[in-house]
């Protein structure tokens, strides 16, 4: 599902199983390759427009109700989304053509390899050609050159800076990191400005990710499928595997939340992985304060009565 939406810009499902309530219980993901659409047959309405569109898969028909879409970057009027790469292609296509320029410049020669001159005799075009086959030659095997009396060789080299293929094929991965939100720097590019920032440590690095590169492919995907589901349930993926902090701020976490009640011993013990306790002893949700409060000892509590003197003593 990822995948599709990431490389086509749309994820299509076919609903294969249904329970007793018409519900979906058992999705086919389709390649997008397979799968055409048509949407502009009528402009507003009708068979086969944007609000009744027309599903096939390998040029059968597949009735509306068994498919499931979720396009990531959907045009107006429109059906069928394009692929994050699709809405930013000519940012894509300088980079290939970038990278296509500069093969051909080193395997054509955009510019001789260097010049052989001698300034005591004119050389004929033969003598010329000779003479340069020598020098190629003796060039590849990495051989020592031998010329005779007032011969100079000056190599000629274009540093690739000097072309300016690095800083467009930085352009480019910076582009393209930017497209997907992730860090420039995990693809080659350049962050400039923001190569200054420092993260304090992994974990907010990891924050970082989870929020601006993974959230916006989730919530598209926990929205479509809480459609399928019946009224009163939703669906929403688990992140915080992904944001996990170390032992030391997880557990000072789960102390905050048991003293509130916000959450009880089994629930952190199945956060980590634990059986619950035995018993039904972690279900409680009572708030340490409080548990703590009620189970104070009776002698403990202050009698009011211990300073009244005693009426059932004699002479009283």
């Amino acid at each position: 599902m990822i995948t599709s939406m990431i490389y086509r810009g749309n994820a299509v499902g076919i609903i294969i199983e249904r329970d007793n309530l018409e519900y979906p219980t058992h999705i086919e993901w389709l390649n997008p390759d397979d799968v055409f659409v048509e949407d502009v047959l009528s402009q507003l309405i009708g068979r086969g427009s944007f609000s009744d569109p027309i599903w096939y898969w390998r040029g059968v028909e597949i009735p509306t109700a068994d498919i499931v879409h979720i396009p990531w970057f959907p045009m107006p009027y429109r059906v069928w989304g394009m692929s994050p790469m699709a809405a930013f292609a000519t940012s894509v296509a300088t980079g290939l053509a970038a990278q296509q320029y500069s093969y051909d410049w080193f395997k054509s020669g955009g510019v001789p390899t260097g010049t052989f001159t001698n300034s005591e005799m004119e050389v004929s075009q033969t003598d010329a050609n000779v003479i340069k086959g020598r020098l190629v030659q003796a060039i590849r095997s990495h051989e020592p050159i031998v010329y005779g009396k007032d011969w100079t060789y000056n190599p000629v080299s274009v540093k690739p800076q000097e072309a300016q293929f690095i800083q467009t094929m930085q352009l480019t991965a910076t582009q393209i990191a930017s497209v997907y939100g992730v860090d420039p720097k995990d693809v080659g590019g350049d962050t400039g400005s923001a190569g200054t920032i420092k993260y304090a440590n992994e974990e907010q690095h990891d924050l970082k990710f989870l929020r601006f590169t993974i959230m916006p492919w989730l919530a598209p995907l926990e929205e479509a499928l809480s459609k399928l589901l019946p009224r009163g349930q939703y669906v929403k993926f688990n992140v915080d595997a992904l944001s996990r902090p170390d032992s030391a701020t997880r557990f000072a976490n789960y102390q905050i939340a048991r003293n509130i009640g916000l959450q009880n011993l089994d629930e952190q013990r199945a956060l980590e992985d634990w059986a619950p306790i035995p018993g039904g002893g972690g279900q409680d949700y009572t708030p340490l304060p409080l548990a703590e409060a009620a189970v104070t000892p009776a002698s403990q509590t202050p009698d009011p009565n211990a300073n009244e003197p005693d009426t059932d003593e004699p002479g009283t």
